[in-house]
């Protein structure tokens, strides 16, 4: 535990020319100088208090010529070891660690620990702790961070085999100063932040702030899912009962008013019109029959007003079957375009009366169908102010008003409950969205004040957990 004297330390031999060292022993010192000045620089790019202990502990060891190094941090007169060179953490229970630390503390009290010391580590252990005296790297050289004459925060133990030179003691201060510069301005870093503390007042003016705003008036929103459709579109629907046999028009084709859209199998109401036709013929040959036998014969005056009563039964008889023959024919009622999905899923498929098979809309007569969830049903209202961003164009919002919303609530997708609510486009002369575009509204509703708008879902949900 001996410490040079300062006079030693401080004297140097001064050489001429004639005496200076040898080339390899120049070219040696420079690549030790240029390896601290890279260790300088990486300490100062040091990140964290953890990041500097590990790069000095394990790149340090070169330089210094050293065995191992412990990073030592002194709290309140205890030295405790926070990082090994070679090892990825400490192990607090080792001996070594246990004795290292009571030593280094030993040492603190006697001495002090804010100058430098040489010792052997076998000088420090203590009777029952004699097996650490068998640790092979006993040569101990504790280099303290710039403490001041003060107590240090912490220090460098450096071991090896053999005994401190004054180069690699010189070189072992310099990296400790270095060392504990980095240290101190790291920790400084977060008191930088924590230099402002309000006062009292000055925290209950900021919550009568907060609790201020809280109260300044928001309009309600709502997020909801949307789709164009058409305005009051025609719908061709079935009016009898068969099996789709054909669709003339392709989706999305433009119609005109009249045309066939749509033909059910027409087979068996076309044999009953021609049947109706045959009975049509054979009861006019009946009532021709009973005329001429009118004359001759009173009973056929008799026939022949049944005969004319037959005739006029199976006249209507077959005007009924080219009536539904003609109704297999199914046409458009307007003009536009065809709005339905894929063919195949229609043709041959059987159908009753009444049943969507498509629907006729003009495309440039649009409104928006927007999905409002339940739990928003408050926002629904007409006359609502709502902005709808289309996917084809999310970055451009168009302006549209709610005219009507129902009263109900109905599954969407199969699964979700939702207000179906009807908006019209504010700008009706500038481009219009094309039918069967997705996308979202945001749907304004009643100011109300910001606390509200803020905690009415928690609200909302607690009322129903604890049931009040």
């Amino acid at each position: 535990m001996g410490q040079p004297s300062n006079d030693r330390r401080a004297s140097r031999i001064e050489l001429s020319p004639a005496s200076a060292a040898p080339a390899p022993a120049r070219e040696a010192g420079q690549v030790a100088l240029r390896a601290l000045m890279r260790l300088e620089a990486a300490i100062r790019k040091a990140g964290t208090a953890a990041e500097l202990n590990a790069l000095v502990a394990n790149e340090a060891r070169g330089l210094l010529r050293a065995r191992q190094i412990f990073v030592i941090d002194c709290e309140a007169g205890r030295a405790r070891v926070v990082t090994i060179s070679g090892l990825p953490a400490v192990e607090r229970g080792a001996p070594l660690i246990q004795e290292i630390e009571r030593g280094l503390k030993r040492l603190g009290d006697e001495e002090g620990l804010a100058r430098r010391h040489e010792f052997r580590l076998a000088g420090l252990v203590t009777e029952e702790s004699a097996g650490v005296v068998t640790y092979p790297l006993q040569e101990m050289l504790w280099l303290p961070f710039n403490a001041d004459g003060a107590q240090p925060p912490g220090g460098l133990l450096v071991a090896r085999e053999n005994a401190w030179s004054e180069g690699d003691i010189g070189v072992g201060e310099h990296l400790a100063d270095a060392m504990g510069y980095a240290r101190r301005a790291l920790a400084m870093a977060p008191a930088r932040v924590r230099r402002f503390r309000p006062g009292r007042r000055t925290l209950v003016a900021l919550a009568l702030g907060l609790a201020a705003l809280t109260f300044i008036p928001v309009p309600m929103t709502v997020l909801a899912p949307l789709e164009v459709v058409p305005r009051e579109p025609f719908v061709v629907a079935t009016s009898l009962e068969g099996i789709i046999e054909s669709i003339p028009v392709e989706p999305n084709q433009r119609v005109t008013l009249g045309e066939v859209v749509a033909r059910l199998a027409g087979v068996e109401l076309r044999n009953k019109l021609e049947v109706a036709e045959r009975e049509v013929q054979v009861a006019a040959a009946k009532l021709q029959r009973a005329t001429q036998l009118a004359f001759v014969d009173v009973r056929g005056r008799h026939d022949m007003a049944l005969m004319q009563a037959e005739l006029d039964l199976r006249i209507a008889e077959r005007d009924y079957a080219r009536d539904q023959l003609e109704r297999t024919a199914l046409r458009a009622g307007r003009a536009g375009i065809a709005v339905y999905g894929d063919r195949r899923d229609i043709v041959g498929r059987p159908v009753a009366v009444g049943d969507r098979l498509m629907e006729i809309a003009d495309p440039d007569v649009v409104e928006v169908q927007v999905d409002i969830p339940v739990g928003d049903a408050l926002v629904v209202r007409p006359g609502a102010r709502a902005k709808l961003f289309l996917d084809s164009d999310p970055l451009r919002a168009v302006d549209a008003t709610i005219v009507r919303a129902d009263y109900k609530a109905r599954a969407r997708d199969g699964t979700n409950l939702a207000y179906r609510a009807v908006a019209r486009l504010a700008d009706t002369e500038g481009a219009v969205p094309r039918l069967g575009l997705r996308g979202t509204a945001q749907v304004y509703g009643e100011a109300v004040p910001l606390w509200f708008y803020l905690f009415r879902r928690p609200i909302a949900a607690l009322r129903q957990w604890a049931g009040l």
